[in-house]
């Protein structure tokens, strides 16, 4: 171990002569800083094995920061403003308070163990930077220098090497581009899953992606990031598979209802040829890569392989794919996401796994664990952890605009992982998501995790990361982010749409329960806070984030009433019911337009601005389908958003519509999903532009509307009597889902979970008590059901069933299940979990008890 005076000794001679990586670094600080960059230097130290550290030493005024990256040194400076100066840069907007003059500090962060450091999911590429521009990705790529990022994926650019290759073949642009998806759907056809939805794509869009490309890479690589970029896998345009023979051909297993995409058979001499040629018309085209590869053959498709020859067919398409890229880039290893693993686990038992992987060369395969958070897939195949793999958070799916997240998680799993005896070749540490811009404070952690190998306390880390997110370190501020928000963030999962952006039908609206009360009060806690900390735009994200869940819940509540009233025949409850849901929508638009990343026109502006005059037209389209119709006939409503302008233009008009139908005496719910679904396509092409309206301020609209929805909230509901009262089980419960919020007062957010069940819990009254009735909530998806059963006792040794589902089929309700019972004295309850009709776990959010 170096001495720390060591390590702050000029290494070379001419050190003075800054070197390419420390002016990257120092860049980075100009445009984050200004003149303040001034007192910022960076010197670049040799690495150990490809692992990164840094160092930083502030005195007198004066950062020094050593690294062994660019991206190492900016992790260092981005450490020390948040550690010594309570800043943080994000998604949502930059803290930047700075103090007049820097405070002492030291920091040595010891060698990373986690030699990749990795990000984005192919996905994110539609979903959330589909169009961007170079300021746009400019700041991202510094975001991920800040945040310790040194293994990003590439994927811009991709269609106009494609078309230098697939002209080498015969192929005319008309067909080339005719095969080529819109620009929000890129990621699909990449993957195969998709050919020509949404296209075709215009020239200047792929000219302008190439252009941009040029300019990712080179910062990337500037930086000392290893960018990931594209390889062959298999996927070829229909115009060429009617060129070859049949034998060569195969048809993927077709995906979310599209077509079968064409695929070359790995195993022919012609994919080994394409994939060497793409790969060196790309490096001719961009320059040089990091011989880093990503090429996902079977992304949530099942390989078209005969049973019989199955392993050995695996093998040498595993061979074939590595064989390419070896003959386009000699350096080159495959990356592969393992997603494929998760999806379809039916498939990919352990003798298919092994049979595929270990036909490469360990060193020349790099893993993503996709989803590890929910799946660790390295402990379940032995020939995972074998090869270099990245333990991955997802979280996020179609850029959902949920607030969830499980911190409790984030902050033990990845060092759990990090020191497990059996963890292989864990290499790195990653973020995957399919859409980012939300929930800043999941991903503020785990980037944090992956530059430690030891948990944090959630609580303690959430309240300083509120004093860093609002640059105020008042007692309120801590509270707000470790209680408040903490409430939602401290294992909670979910990561559920909101209800009314989902397309409506008699089953989808289901009768509510009081979370909206317990939304109220985190939103009114946000509000209280002082007022020096409303005007941080961070502040206003927050506060209309949780504003915009308080909306939902009560456009839930408002859609159940008006389908209440309409079964009833009362005109005059509908026609109320009916001004009650416009109006809170009307509301929640108005929210929403008070914060830039909430808005309809900025994605639509976005896009237009990609592509020349005469192809706006197109991009608009694309746009809209994406949020809305997406394509196929699943697919509706995945990336569904709550954006203003959306709601009021598309999903509002879409549940009166809803309603008028409902209205009619021979209402059919298939005709109206078919007649839904028309509309909805009409939509995405309608030349009416989405009209959204000026920002009122975050703090103006929220507090309108709270005012607004305020006759919707129920009655505030009896706790019972087992409020805070001790809970036992029989079970370990799974990390961040404690059973004592069982007793918390609160009937939606935490919930219990243990599995695989049966489980119990057991309530501890403290003394006997006379009771009659006990009111059980488990977890609410509209779908599924629970079946229990529930026991009292005096002594805990002698039980009593007062109620009994254990043959029940009713999907759980968010009002809970109340089941009553002939007055006793009891002093425990235990509810006896016996089965879940969505997977094996068990799951409850309150129990309560009244007398």
């Amino acid at each position: 171990m170096r001495s720390w005076t060591t390590f702050f000794t000029l290494l070379v001679a001419g050190a003075a002569v800054a070197t390419p990586q420390e002016d990257a670094a120092h860049a980075v600080m100009v445009r984050l800083l200004g003149s303040r960059a001034g007192k910022f230097s960076f010197k670049q130290i040799p690495s150990d094995n490809r692992l990164d550290r840094y160092s930083v030493l502030a005195h007198s005024d004066q950062v020094t920061i050593q690294g062994t990256t660019s991206v190492a040194m900016c992790r260092g400076a981005y450490d020390y403003l948040k550690e010594a100066c309570h800043c943080l840069v994000t998604w949502d907007g930059d803290q930047l308070k700075l103090p007049p003059h820097w405070p002492d500090f030291r920091r040595d962060s010891g060698v990373n163990p986690n030699e990749f450091r990795h990000y984005f999911n192919v996905c994110t590429f539609g979903y959330s930077t589909a169009f961007w521009d170079w300021n746009r990705w400019q700041r991202e790529i510094d975001w991920m220098a800040l945040h310790g990022i040194n293994a990003p994926l590439s994927m811009n650019g991709l269609e106009k090497v494609w078309q230098t290759v697939w002209r080498g073949y015969g192929l005319t642009d008309e067909q080339i581009r005719a095969h080529f998806v819109g620009p929000a759907f890129r990621p699909w056809q990449w993957m195969g899953n998709v050919d020509s939805h949404g296209g075709p794509m215009p020239q200047s869009w792929i000219d302008h992606q190439a252009q941009l490309q040029q300019k990712i890479l080179d910062r990337e690589l500037s930086l000392g990031m290893r960018p990931i970029t594209p390889a062959f896998a298999s996927f070829i345009p229909e115009a060429f598979a009617k060129s070859l023979a049949p034998s060569r051909v195969r048809r993927s297993s077709g995906w979310a209802g599209f077509a079968p995409t064409y695929m070359l058979d790995p195993r022919d001499a012609l994919f080994s040829e394409i994939g060497a040629k793409f790969i060196g018309e790309y490096r001719h085209q961009y320059g040089r890569t990091s011989s880093l590869y990503l090429s996902d053959v079977y992304n949530e498709m099942t390989p078209q392989v005969a049973s019989a020859t199955k392993l050995e067919d695996l093998k040498e398409i595993a061979q074939a794919v590595h064989h390419s890229i070896k003959l386009g880039d000699p350096d080159g290893k495959w990356v592969m996401q393992g997603w494929l693993f998760t999806n379809e686990r039916s498939f990919w038992g352990d003798p298919e796994v092994s049979a595929f992987l270990d036909a490469v060369p360990d060193d020349d395969m790099l893993l993503l664990d996709l989803a590890a958070e929910v799946d660790e897939i390295w402990r379940r195949h032995a020939s995972f952890r074998k090869k270099p793999y990245v333990w991955n958070l997802l979280h996020n799916y179609g850029q959902n605009t949920a607030l969830s997240g499980d911190l409790r998680a984030i902050s033990n799993k990845p060092a759990r992982a990090l020191t497990d005896p059996d963890r292989g070749r864990l290499s790195g540490m990653g973020l995957t998501m399919e859409g980012i811009e939300q929930n800043a404070v999941v991903y503020e952690l785990m980037t944090d995790m992956m530059w430690r190998t030891t948990p944090v306390k959630p609580e303690e880390w959430l309240a300083e990361y509120g004093v860093q997110r609002y640059g105020s370190s008042s007692d309120a501020v801590r509270k707000a982010w470790s209680q408040t928000m903490g409430g939602i963030y401290l294992g909670q999962t979910e990561n559920e749409s909101a209800a009314y952006t989902n397309r409506p039908k008699r089953t989808g609206v289901a009768e509510p329960g009081d979370e909206i009360l317990d939304t109220r009060r985190r939103v009114e806690a946000l509000l209280a806070l002082p007022s020096n900390v409303h005007s941080s735009p961070l502040w206003q994200r927050d506060v209309v984030d949780l504003a915009k869940r308080y909306g939902e819940q009560a456009v839930r509540i408002a859609a159940y009433q008006v389908v209440n009233s309409i079964s009833s025949h009362d005109a005059a409850a509908t026609k109320r019911s009916r001004a009650d849901f416009d109006r809170v929508m009307g509301l929640i638009d108005q929210l929403l337009a008070s914060v830039p990343q909430h808005r309809m026109d900025r994605w639509i502006a976005a896009a237009r601005a990609t592509v020349d005059a005469l192809d706006k037209r197109a991009l608009e389209v694309n746009a809209r389908l994406q949020v809305t119709v997406w394509g196929g006939p699943i697919l509706f409503d995945y990336a569904a958003k709550e954006w203003a302008g959306l709601v009021s233009d598309f999903y509002r008009p879409r549940w009166n519509r809803f309603f008028d139908a409902l209205a009619a005496p021979d209402f059919d719910d298939a005709r109206f999903e078919a007649d839904s679904a028309a509309w909805e396509l009409k939509w995405t092409s309608s030349r009416s532009p989405v009209e959204v309206g000026p920002s009122i301020g975050a703090e103006t609209a929220t507090r309108a509307l709270l005012v607004g929805a305020k006759s919707l909230e129920p009655t505030q509901s009896d706790p019972g009597i087992a409020v805070n009262r001790p809970v036992t089980t029989d079970a370990e419960a799974e990390p961040g889902h404690d059973p004592t919020c069982i007793t918390d007062g609160r009937s939606s957010g935490r919930y219990w979970a243990s599995g695989p069940g049966p489980h119990w819990v057991q309530i501890d009254l403290g003394f006997a008590h006379r009771a009659s009735k006990v009111q059980v909530f488990p977890f609410v998806d509209g779908k599924r059901y629970y079946q229990y059963t529930v026991q009292t006792s005096t002594d805990g040794k002698a039980w009593t069933t007062v109620a009994d589902l254990s043959q029940n089929k009713t999907p759980s309700t968010r009002k809970g299940t109340v089941h009553e019972f002939a007055a006793a004295m009891i002093r425990y309850v235990r509810v006896n979990m016996l089965f879940n009709s969505a997977n094996p776990s068990m799951h409850l959010h309150e129990v309560r008890v009244f007398r």
